[in-house]
């Protein structure tokens, strides 16, 4: 802003010219990787094109958090339930502690109680991470009045916390471990995904595809997830 106060109007012009290029040349180059699907439900496809986006291109959590809550609200949708379900649109750089949300992903009632929250990540869920969640969980309930006993996470099998007592007789559900006053029960990824794809019907399927679609295409989500999923697309995943 001191740069343009000090400048001559040529100058100014000159500035805004470049930018405006530049904004035009990257508007062009996004748009040049955006791509239209089809209206698609076979499940196998989208589990196929789910497991290889957050297996290649998380995008530092991005990729399998959008996943996991867009999955959450086609369900609410489908089953009109009247459950809001948030944090899957913010992306993982908005951290809990700067939107005031004890976890990923909430499952809202209409009045904004939270009935569910989610931890999505591809990284270990250690006791950093088991601290930085209670302390979350601590702050909200402080500033909210409403009390958080039970958080899911959804993750990959290494990436449980390594005191974890296991589940019997599944791997779908990896675990359960108990900090103070908080139940993490944890859940793996790519099966959470199946089931979760499973429950859907034909066409929410196919607007979940469309979904995800939209969501790379959108400005902020990394060009690199942007070319990872053209080139699926284009060698048919």
């Amino acid at each position: 802003a001191r740069l343009l106060e000090e400048s001559n109007p040529e100058q100014v012009f000159n500035i805004s010219t470049a930018l405006m290029s530049m904004l035009l040349k990257e508007a062009g180059r996004a748009e040049s990787l955006a791509i239209e699907v089809p209206a698609e439900s076979d499940i196998n496809l989208l589990i196929d094109l789910c497991f290889k986006l957050i297996d290649s291109v998380p995008d530092g959590g991005n990729t399998p958090e959008f996943i996991t809550g867009q999955l959450l609200e086609s369900y609410q949708e489908q089953i009109n339930s009247g459950i809001q379900v948030d944090g899957h649109k913010e992306g993982a750089s908005t951290t809990s502690t700067t939107s005031n949300k004890p976890g990923d992903i909430t499952e809202k009632s209409a009045d904004g109680a939270v009935l569910a929250v989610y931890e999505i990540t591809m990284k270990p869920f250690d006791d950093q991470r088991i601290s930085d969640s209670e302390d979350t969980v601590k702050r909200f309930i402080e500033e909210t009045g409403q009390q958080i006993q039970e958080i899911n996470v959804i993750c990959r099998e290494s990436d449980v916390h390594p005191d974890v007592i296991p589940a019997t007789n599944t791997k779908y559900h990896l675990g359960t471990f108990i900090f103070r006053n908080i139940t993490y029960q944890f859940y793996e990824i790519h099966l959470w995904i199946v089931a979760a794809l499973s429950r859907l019907i034909p066409s929410n399927r196919a607007m979940f595809y469309k979904s995800i679609n939209e969501y790379i295409a959108a400005p902020n989500t990394s060009e690199k997830v942007k070319k990872f999923w053209k080139q699926l697309h284009e060698r048919g995943s």
